[in-house]
């Protein structure tokens, strides 16, 4: 579906200043190049792509470290765009012997310094696999003790909007957000990133939303009235499909 690529990096700016600040991070957005607003193809995945890295830079900087997300794009000499994306970070860092298997599931740096930081080894391998979806690529440049720099590059095309369409979207989000403030959600996420997301993207519609942690924490919540609850059939404790 088109969206709007700086609305893109202003969600994830939003998301990730507020993670930073809590950390004694100091959080940099910049953009280069941006002649394209408007891209066709999958912002959720996209989203959760971005996030996923910007949250493991949060996770791996010590106070006082930098963060940097870049976005610009760059003309395909047979047609499209390139959306490419850097996230930096001045963190802990990988060694080269964690780099060759660092896409693999439930691969994580043996380092005391991250035992007390929670993590399932799976964040670089869902990234990698949803990269690949998009027919794009994912670089790494990472240095024991200096830091991480990965660059993706996903190859996307770009959406003619005229100033009347631009206009007709907006009066329709409204039009949605009228229609939806005050909604009441129940959501059974177990997943942080995708936790990380989710609220950011139903409050522009003035949906509320509450976390459950796993399906038993979800049940145990319905004692309450929602007017919505969202669960997986697959989740931790208790999935979907209980009786």
């Amino acid at each position: 579906m088109p969206f709007d690529v700086r609305e893109l990096v202003s969600e994830l700016e939003s998301i990730t200043r507020s993670q930073a600040v809590g950390h004694g991070l100091d959080f940099e957005v910049r953009f280069k190049d941006l002649p394209e607003p408007c891209l066709m193809g999958d912002k959720l995945r996209l989203t959760q792509v971005y996030l996923n890295l910007l949250n493991n830079a949060v996770k791996y900087t010590d106070a006082g470290g930098n963060i940097r997300l870049k976005v610009w794009e760059e003309y395909l000499p047979a047609g499209g765009v390139m959306l490419a994306c850097v996230v930096a970070d001045t963190g802990i860092g990988m060694s080269p012997e964690f780099q060759k298997t660092m896409y693999d599931s439930f691969t994580r740096v043996a380092d005391s310094r991250i035992d007390n930081i929670q993590g399932t080894g799976l964040g670089l391998a869902i990234v990698k696999r949803m990269v690949d979806l998009m027919d794009g690529t994912i670089d790494c440049a990472s240095t024991e003790g200096s830091g991480t720099t990965f660059t993706v590059r996903i190859p996307l095309t770009a959406v003619p909007v005229s100033a009347s369409v631009q206009e007709e979207h907006k009066e329709k989000r409204q039009e949605l957000r009228s229609d939806l403030t005050g909604v009441n959600v129940l959501i059974a996420e177990d997943n942080d990133v995708n936790w990380e997301i989710i609220p950011e993207m139903l409050d522009g519609y003035g949906i509320r939303c509450e976390r459950a942690e796993n399906g038993r924490v979800c049940v145990d919540k319905l004692t309450a009235t929602y007017d919505l609850v969202l669960m997986d059939i697959q989740m931790p404790v208790l999935g979907g499909r209980f009786r």
